[in-house]
């Protein structure tokens, strides 16, 4: 985890500090030094990780032609841009939460990518040449 330090010095009758979410301190007095201690949670790779997806999904066109995606994964894809982007929005978000958010959608996105269609001509080629690779398996075992 990544932490960052600082230490204040203040004064006042009644100081109320939220230390995190459930916790409050209030002190009475006149002068205090306070050393805080403040997680970081970075969500960078979120944020690019949501930019990159949300870019594949809007330059890609569904259909059943080469290089097309299948009906209907523009809006999976986009759901899972959607989660991602609630968690990398939640400002109480904890770095556990980011980091799956990151895998979910990195599986999504690579789901997505995987899923292009590929030109029948392609597989034609694809499938001679591992025939060939086949026969050629087959006659040097023997």
């Amino acid at each position: 985890m990544c932490y960052e330090y600082y230490t204040t010095n203040f004064f006042g009758n009644i100081v109320a500090l939220f230390m995190d979410r459930y916790t409050s301190y209030a002190l009475n007095g006149d002068s205090y030094t306070l050393d805080l201690k403040i997680r970081i949670i970075d969500k960078s790779v979120l944020e690019d990780l949501i930019s990159n997806a949300q870019n594949a999904h809007d330059g890609a066109t569904e259909g059943q032609n080469s290089g097309q995606y299948p009906i209907g994964s523009k809006a999976v894809l986009q759901n899972a841009i959607s989660q991602a982007q609630s968690v990398l929005n939640n400002t109480l978000a904890k770095q556990d939460q980011v980091d799956q958010a990151v895998g979910a959608l990195q599986q999504a996105f690579n789901t997505f990518n995987g899923s292009v269609i590929v030109g029948q001509l392609e597989k034609a080629k694809l499938q001679a040449a591992i025939g060939q690779a086949t026969s050629a398996l087959g006659s040097a075992s023997t």
